[in-house]
């Protein structure tokens, strides 16, 4: 009986796709219990012939493709091409613990048949140095949630898994209608599905034990990937609050105090960089690109 389908979604990262696939294959867990799931959402590299290569190596290895961008239609495509009784997502980047399969099932076996999405820990695996202005607040863009606890509970209104380590059952995510596709360019899918879950009475657990590391590459570590991912992220909540409650209209009121809102924030910026404030500088730098990405989809759906 297959119980884990272990979902990869990948783009164009073959030369991190091997070891990310290889720590899925040394898990600590009956080999007949689990396949890897490959999704291959319009690469243009190598990453065809990076999973053919683990094809008949021991572990079911399917590879699948979804020529349609956007996780959310990945992961549904992932879903859709699995046996296993729970989906188990993990990033193209990410290294899993060989314990990792193992804690997640002994948290599965606690809460029986209750609706729920199991989420682990994601730490960070830093490729180069770890610049000193980015400092803990910002370790969460960056799929960092150490700041979760070691304690395994179910987690509070407003905190979420992270994507590179979710799991949910697969008779679920169908029954929820899968990843919300709609949400595309900008993300927060796996955020809107643990809504959905919650509203129908189901629990979001989290499970430090189940571990996984996230690398984190040199080209992430710069002020135009925070800058670029405030943004995503600014425009991401006005979407999502708006499906969630699609009567709250955006009025011009809104608008107007978003725009003073993000003056107040170009100003603090100045302010602290010239005076010499690095950290709070780019600080104030980054969410002034998240107010810039909630004013783009603001002013959009007016």
């Amino acid at each position: 009986m297959v119980i884990f389908s272990v979902i990869i979604c990948t783009r164009n990262r073959a030369s991190y796709l091997a070891d990310a696939i290889r720590s899925i294959q040394e898990q600590d867990f009956p080999s007949n219990a689990f396949e890897i799931v490959i999704v291959d959402n319009g690469s243009t590299d190598d990453t065809r012939q990076v999973v053919l290569s683990f094809v008949g190596m021991g572990i079911p290895c399917v590879y699948v493709t979804e020529p349609v961008l956007g996780l959310p239609r990945a992961r549904n495509t992932g879903a859709r091409a699995s046996r296993g009784e729970i989906l188990a997502y993990i990033d193209d980047d990410a290294l899993a613990e060989r314990d990792w399969l193992k804690e997640l099932a002994a948290a599965y076996q606690e809460v029986a048949e209750k609706p729920v999405i199991v989420g682990g820990k994601s730490e960070l695996l830093w490729e180069g140095e770890r610049p000193s202005w980015i400092t803990d607040e910002l370790l969460p863009y960056l799929s960092d949630n150490t700041h979760l606890g070691e304690v395994e509970r179910v987690l509070g209104e407003g905190e979420y898994p992270v994507g590179v380590n979710m799991s949910i059952r697969r008779e679920q995510l169908q029954k929820y209608g899968g990843f919300d596709t709609s949400l595309r360019p900008y993300g927060n899918d796996e955020v809107e599905l643990c809504q959905r879950l919650r509203a129908s009475g189901g629990e979001v657990v989290y499970v430090p034990q189940a571990r996984v590391r996230h690398r984190v590459s040199v080209g992430r570590v710069t002020i135009k990937y925070f800058m670029d991912r405030f943004f995503r992220q600014g425009a991401a909540d006005v979407v999502l609050e708006q499906k969630i409650n699609p009567k709250n209209n955006i009025s011009s009121l809104r608008t107007i105090l978003s725009m003073a809102i993000i003056f107040i924030d170009g100003i603090k910026f100045i302010s602290y960089f010239i005076i010499g404030q690095q950290n709070q500088s780019y600080k104030s730098l980054f969410t002034l690109s998240g107010r810039l990405g909630r004013l783009k989809i603001q002013t959009s759906m007016k």
